[in-house]
């Protein structure tokens, strides 16, 4: 997992902040980095079934990313 620790979304429990994901995930035009990033945001926050959620849904985008398999498996592990 990449640890973005001086990153300022790196804390995004905020209501604001998942507000946006919200939005962007009802309009349905996220990219496979959008999902991957969006899961690895959840992920440093233990939203691990959201995190789960989003993996999957990266790797529908691009299975051959081998990342994104990896951190599903540590977010349901």
């Amino acid at each position: 997992m990449l640890k973005l620790t001086n990153h300022p979304l790196v804390k995004a429990s905020n209501n604001y902040t998942q507000h946006n994901w919200m939005i962007a995930r009802k309009k349905d035009n996220l990219s496979f980095a959008d999902y991957y990033h969006w899961g690895n945001r959840f992920y440093e926050i233990r939203k691990y079934e959201l995190a789960i959620e989003n993996f999957s849904q990266a790797i529908k985008k691009d299975s051959t990313y081998t990342e994104a398999h990896i951190n599903r498996a540590n977010a349901i592990s």
